[in-house]
């Protein structure tokens, strides 16, 4: 059954039901065209104009420097302004190089970058970054968070036309492969060219181009760079010339004077003679005196060893007292040690001989005993002597022992007498007694003279005496006029 569309009334057949009628070209055709025609002139179309907030027309613009927010640009109007930036972006590197030169601070701008392996051993990475120039800016990088330095990779520059149009982007040059998806983390400082530990090249710095008013405490910085230059905050070092009486030194930076508290430390070449001097870069000679102010003797220095020294007054004092005193290793306990004018020192004193002697005495003591005990123990030697008395006549055989003494012999006192005969005149005499002290050449007293009736001294008889272990032996020299005599003798000991 034929219908008709609602809008238009054009005109419909139903196949199902209509399908064996015959098809009517000017109803089914003609006339729906006619109304379709007829439809479409009456609509008109009115699209607003795009704007920021709207969809609507637009107008293309080619230019590159409009200002328009409704204007489209061109893909060659695209092309052309990423053009213009990239020459505008080296033009920007340029004049912070500028900058730099000027006032030797340079411009510091970053720019984190992350690339990632898409191969399997992958070694070259392309540095996104147009403007990358490695003469004027530092690249640092890190792989999976492991930061390399610069011997573990190299870089290629990036390469610009005539007119400075980047041709070829800067890369990065691994010197081992990584695996496919590390991450390779890049940060570009613009116009910092990082040197040897951390300098700033000075390639970017033109000479005599840092005016000092231009740099914030510059002036300041340089002033006390001067002020260390005489070496007051910062002592030198240097190893001498010259004579060992008359040391110089040179220094660098050369000192404009030798204020107070001026420091050096200097290793002499040879060891000092008596009242030694320093002269640093022909100043003039300063005395070299210890931390007291006292003039170096002779050796004092010695050659090859460190030596500080401040400017104090007119003369340079030693830092510190170092080693002094004259003690020697055998006047120190073996064991302990002590400095004197050749340095630290090791005592070689022994307390054996002290035990040793102690112990023969029958006092007892050991190593572990300090001195001032073994001193002590001195006093507890046995004092009481020990003697034997007897008396020898004239028919002693001589010399004559008095031997098997009990102790050591040490006194000997004998007193003698004597009778004689001479011109047939009797006569008789006795002698004072003579003290025989073992180890000693001393003889205490008077050797016996006969006298003849109380005249002058006509014969004498002698005697010395020999000490042994537990003896002595008795040796006198009687005269043939004397016709008897004896000694009574005592002997000491211990």
């Amino acid at each position: 059954m034929p219908s008709s569309t609602p809008n238009l009334g054009l005109h419909k057949k139903d196949p199902v039901t209509d399908g064996n009628e015959t098809f009517n070209i000017k109803t089914m055709l003609n006339d729906n065209w006619d109304k379709i025609d007829a439809a479409v002139g009456g609509i008109k179309v009115d699209i607003p104009d795009a704007s920021l907030t709207a969809k609507g027309k637009v107008q293309l613009n080619d230019s590159t420097n409009s200002t328009s927010v409704t204007d489209a640009a061109t893909p060659n109007a695209v092309k052309k302004a990423k053009e213009e930036v990239t020459v505008q972006s080296k033009a920007y590197t340029d004049q912070q190089i500028g900058l730099v030169t000027e006032t030797g601070i340079p411009k510091l701008v970053s720019y984190p970058l992350l690339v990632t392996a898409t191969t399997n051993n992958q070694t070259s990475f392309e540095i996104p970054l147009d403007t990358f120039d490695s003469n004027t800016d530092t690249l640092l990088v890190s792989i999976n968070r492991a930061t390399l330095d610069a011997t573990q990779y190299t870089i290629t520059n990036t390469v610009r036309n005539g007119s400075g149009m980047v041709t070829q982007r800067a890369k990065l040059n691994l010197l081992e492969g990584i695996s496919k998806t590390s991450e390779v983390a890049m940060v570009v400082l613009k116009n910092v060219p990082i040197g040897a530990e951390g300098a700033i090249n000075g390639a970017v710095l033109a000479e005599g181009s840092v005016p000092i008013n231009r740099v914030n405490g510059l002036s300041e910085q340089l002033a006390e760079t001067v002020t260390k230059a005489d070496y007051v905050r910062s002592p030198a070092y240097a190893v001498t010339s010259g004579t060992s009486t008359a040391y110089t030194a040179t220094l660098s930076p050369v000192p404009a004077s030798i204020p107070a508290g001026f420091g050096i430390t200097v290793v002499p070449h040879t060891e000092c003679g008596a009242n030694p001097t320093l002269n640093i870069n022909g100043l003039g000679p300063v005395a070299l005196k210890d931390q007291k102010g006292i003039a170096y003797t002779a050796a004092k220095l010695k050659a090859g060893m460190p030596y500080t020294f401040r400017r104090v007054g007119a003369d340079f004092l030693a830092d510190s007292a170092g080693g002094t005193g004259n003690a020697q290793p055998a006047q120190v306990e073996s064991g302990f040690t002590f400095t004197n004018d050749g340095g630290e020192q090791t005592g070689t004193l022994s307390k054996r001989a002290f035990i040793d002697a102690l112990v023969a005495k029958g006092v007892p003591a050991t190593m572990e005993d300090p001195f001032n005990s073994l001193a002590a123990k001195i006093g507890q030697i046995p004092s009481s002597l020990k003697f034997a008395s007897g008396q020898i006549g004239q028919s002693a055989t001589i010399p004559y022992t008095i031997s098997n003494l009990a102790f050591k012999p040490l006194l000997v006192v004998v007193r003698y007498s004597c009778s004689g005969s001479l011109n047939e005149v009797n006569g008789t005499a006795v002698g004072d007694a003579l003290a025989y002290l073992d180890g000693s050449a001393l003889r205490y007293g008077k050797e016996v003279a006969l006298y003849m009736n109380g005249g002058s001294p006509q014969a004498a008889s002698y005697l010395s005496v020999i000490f042994y272990s537990n003896s002595i032996a008795l040796e006198r020299a009687v005269p043939s006029s004397m016709k008897t005599w004896y000694d009574s003798y005592f002997v000491f000991g211990i």
